[in-house]
């Protein structure tokens, strides 16, 4: 059996941090961990996902299952100004994710 899959994902933005390692002309440098960054990512996420695979039975209720899915975004994942050349911060978030597993 075949199957293909088509719609929209949306997610929330519970927390986020992030550890920073700044290094100095001179060498030295100084780390940052956990730090909240929850104002310079917003809140919700939406994207299209697309994907296809297949199930192969194995016999009685047990299936092979195979697949690959592409979660494209469509909203900005960062707020505000870069702080050197003061430009809009933009990034989209998009991965390809491999589905193999055992139904029974």
């Amino acid at each position: 059996t075949y199957y293909a899959k088509f719609g929209f994902g949306g997610s929330v933005n519970l927390k986020a941090t992030a550890d920073d390692m700044f290094y100095a002309a001179d060498g030295s440098s100084i780390s940052r961990n956990d730090i909240n960054i929850n104002d310079e990512v917003p809140l919700m996420r939406v994207s299209m996902i697309l994907g296809a695979g297949t199930e192969y039975s194995m016999g009685g209720n047990t299936s092979l299952v195979g697949g690959i899915t592409f979660n494209n975004g469509f909203t900005n994942i960062l707020k505000g100004n870069d702080s050197l050349s003061n430009r809009k911060k933009n990034a989209r978030a998009n991965y390809l994710e491999v589905t193999l597993g055992i139904l029974f």
